[in-house]
């Protein structure tokens, strides 16, 4: 049986109208958030969020190797997948910790990966700055990261040969 879906343009879809939509089999397609012009993108949260961040994995691409490891910390799994690199853990968002069947375990998961595969790039989405995430991984970005650039969604640190002081 092929399941129903439905698409929405131009509409804003909240995450737990998506969330119901994949568990009910009726995936949404927000399609507004594919499209960056005016009329797209004042519609949803974030406004033009997923043509920055084309923009920040092209930046990331260019700054890195084929075969690094890059995490992000929030809502932008899409990173992945437009810098073409890989995921350094198999949560590539946070809501996929939080459904974890033990969250506190996906979370030292994390933190032992980033410690273990040392991504190249670390995104830290503003809004999470203030998750248990946040507060588990704080010890390896001042460790081994430097804050590269900032933007209107958050913060990239890049890995240094050696330990920040």
């Amino acid at each position: 049986m092929i399941p129903k879906v439905q698409f929405i343009i131009g509409a804003q879809t909240s995450f737990r109208e998506i969330c119901r939509g994949i568990i009910e089999e009726e995936p949404i397609i927000n399609l507004s958030c594919l499209h960056p012009s005016t009329d797209f993108k004042n519609n949803i949260r974030g406004g033009d969020m997923f043509v920055r961040s084309v923009e920040l994995a092209n930046y990331i691409k260019a700054n890195s190797f084929p075969d690094d490891y890059i995490f992000q910390l929030g809502f932008r799994a899409e990173l992945y997948f437009d810098s073409s690199r890989r995921a350094a853990n198999r949560y590539i968002g946070y809501s996929f910790i939080k459904w974890a069947p033990d969250p506190e375990q996906a979370l030292k998961e994390i933190t032992e990966s980033l410690y273990i595969k040392r991504p190249k790039y670390i995104y830290i989405c503003y809004s999470w700055e203030t998750s248990p995430g946040f507060k588990k991984i704080s010890p390896v970005l001042g460790m081994y990261y430097k804050l590269e650039l900032k933007d209107s969604g958050g913060w990239l640190y890049r890995k240094t040969s050696t330990l920040v002081k």
